[in-house]
């Protein structure tokens, strides 16, 4: 046990380095080849997986009873809530053109890492390299789990960058809403993330930031009796109805640690000089303190508190800005900031045992 977790710390160690050497590279002389590799990569790691994840058989029967059913019969899952669209669609294109499993999985890696590397070169286009390396390695074993999730949480990220520009293209917003919902039904509870920006900017953030916290914490007082009124009013699908139930009180939320320490951070030194424009640094202080509401609702219900999980590149991005805040050199900052992604991933995968990744580890 103990020789096959190292051999995966290995694995991901090697991963990591590997996708930072070719970044820096690709970033250096501008070359769109390794541009592609890096996406590629840890697509077909995803891809190929090797029985590995806590899904893959549940994933391998999703596939084989979507083409195994009428397109009539499809479109019935989708009404209720049984498949998203785009999981119908990847697992009966990829039976059509004879690759199998290996391209379904494909379907979904492919453009999450996509999606990631679109994102870090948006948000830094001097150091997105050291962005996008972080956001594969938080996102890969999250990929080898919970494929459409991930694929969700990557457009969700994506989707939060068009929110913070000045000059918003709410065609694509809302195009990328919709696929976003029909790669995981669970995102459409991120929807009032989607009316938070617009309520704030035209008002000074530090004002509002305990504002804010406080009515975080009221909400996740209120939510057992907010959901006892959506439950008897059957305000949503009895499969959700019954996926979101109260659970028993959980004392330790690791994400809601995570997210309220990074959030009391980077309000701390919200004076400091940086490269980022104060809106966008607004703008990310703001994501993670919606986040706290949906990882606080983890206490309570262990699904909506998986909500949590669309934010991870959210923090990962948040760190290095709470960083780079810092007059030090960027070999330094960008050192601390490998340690503190590359601490987490071995709390979260190993500490905690979030993920399944045999065999690159047995949990």
């Amino acid at each position: 046990m103990i020789l096959s977790k190292l051999a995966t710390l290995l694995f991901f160690a090697s991963f990591f380095g590997i996708i930072l050497c070719l970044g820096y590279l690709a970033h250096k002389k501008q070359s769109k080849i390794l541009s592609v590799a890096l996406v590629l990569l840890p697509a077909i790691i995803v891809a190929i997986r090797f029985q590995t994840g806590s899904d893959t058989e549940n994933y391998k029967d999703i596939y084989d009873s979507l083409n195994s059913t009428s397109l009539h019969d499809a479109i019935i899952q989708i009404t209720s809530f049984s498949f998203e669209p785009f999981t119908i669609l990847s697992a009966r294109l990829s039976d059509f053109i004879g690759f199998g499993y290996f391209f379904y999985f494909l379907a979904h890696s492919l453009p999450t890492f996509a999606a990631s590397l679109f994102v870090s070169k948006k948000i830094d286009p001097n150091r997105w390299w050291l962005l996008f390396a972080s956001i594969a390695l938080i996102l890969l074993p999250y990929s080898l789990n919970i494929m459409r999730q991930t694929l969700a949480a990557s457009l969700f990220v994506l989707l939060l960058v068009l929110l913070a520009k000045k000059q918003k293209s709410w065609l694509a917003i809302v195009a990328t809403f919709i696929l976003m919902i029909s790669c995981h039904f669970s995102s459409i509870l991120l929807l009032p993330v989607l009316f938070i920006h617009p309520l704030i900017s035209r008002k000074r953030f530090e004002s509002l930031f305990f504002l804010l916290f406080v009515v975080i914490i009221i909400s996740l007082a209120a939510f057992p009796f907010i959901f006892s009124f959506i439950s008897s009013n059957e305000l949503l699908p009895p499969k959700y109805l019954e996926a979101i139930g109260v659970s028993k009180f959980n004392l330790f939320n690791f994400d809601f640690v995570i997210f309220l320490a990074l959030s009391v951070f980077l309000y701390i030194t919200r004076k400091f000089e940086n490269r980022y424009s104060p809106e966008h640094n607004q703008y990310l202080s703001l994501i993670i303190l919606c986040n706290l509401f949906y990882a606080g609702i983890g206490f309570f219900s262990a699904y909506i508190g998986r909500m949590s999980d669309y934010f991870w590149p959210v923090a990962v991005i948040g760190i290095w800005f709470l960083l780079d805040r810092f007059r030090d050199s960027f070999r330094l900052k960008g050192i601390v900031y490998i340690c503190l992604i590359f601490t987490y991933f071995v709390a979260s995968c190993f500490i905690l045992g979030n993920n399944q990744i045999v065999p690159y580890g047995v949990m």
